[in-house]
């Protein structure tokens, strides 16, 4: 009976047809965990890749404040000392470079050209258009969707600038002016001191705000002397309107 069962054509081909119904479904379970297996690889690189990106973006930043010197702003004590910039002077890492194998870490569908396309695309938050290009050299910091409205036309100033041919050590805001810190100058706010016992008017510095480069001491504020070689700007009308510098409404 059992030899009549394996020579009967119908159950050995149901036989036949079972083991391949069988190893069939293995490939195909192989095969599938294999591919779930690539993507999530790659997948991982590509995360890894933005990590990396984020790092260095967070290193170059982190030594900007070595790469120019820091905005000094002084009051004398005599005056109502103001609040100080609303923005801290824009600097930039020069030799910064950016990721020299970024390419091979990018999945199949995505390449160095897509990244490009979508920098140049990047628009501002506070409806300001695209941003514009950094200029080499220049100590301007990056744009940043994350930026105030302030620091972002901060930025945009200084690079309209510099592009005009301005060369400045960095730059500051500061009641909603743009102030450009130039190498050996001072911007100064001018004030006057009545002597109570005579009545005689002493023009004095109540305010010096400069690049850093340059630092008065209290008592050349108190006297009004600025050191020889120190070009001065007035405070008042020194700064930048930056809608006006940008054209903006």
């Amino acid at each position: 009976m059992l030899r009549d069962i394996l020579t009967n054509k119908g159950v050995l081909a149901a036989l036949v047809f079972f083991v391949l119904i069988v190893g069939g479904t293995q490939l195909y379970s192989w095969h599938v965990r294999r591919s779930t297996k690539a993507a999530e690889a790659r997948i991982q690189q590509f995360v890894q890749q933005l990590e990396n990106k984020k790092e260095q973006h967070t290193a170059q930043h982190a030594g900007d404040a070595t790469e120019t010197p820091e905005p000094s702003e002084t009051f004398l004590e005599t005056d109502d000392k103001q609040p100080m910039s609303d923005e801290k002077a824009e600097v930039t890492d020069e030799n910064s470079e950016g990721l020299g194998s970024g390419e091979a870490f990018l999945p199949d569908d995505m390449t160095l050209a897509d990244e490009e396309e979508t920098a140049e695309v990047r628009l501002s938050p506070h409806g300001f258009g695209p941003y514009p290009e950094i200029p080499e050299g220049a100590p301007i910091g990056e744009f940043d969707e994350k930026n105030s409205v302030n620091r972002e036309l901060l930025r945009r100033v200084a690079v309209k600038k510099w592009n005009e041919g301005e060369r400045f050590l960095g730059s500051s805001m500061s009641n909603g002016r743009v102030y450009l810190h130039y190498p050996n100058t001072l911007y100064i706010k001018w004030g006057e001191r009545i002597d109570p016992l005579d009545g005689t008017v002493y023009r004095q510095i109540r305010r010096a705000k400069g690049a850093g480069d340059v630092e008065l001491t209290p008592e050349q504020m108190e006297r009004g002397e600025i050191p020889q070689g120190i070009k001065v700007i007035d405070f008042d009308s020194g700064g930048l309107d930056p809608y006006e510098v940008l054209d903006l409404p």
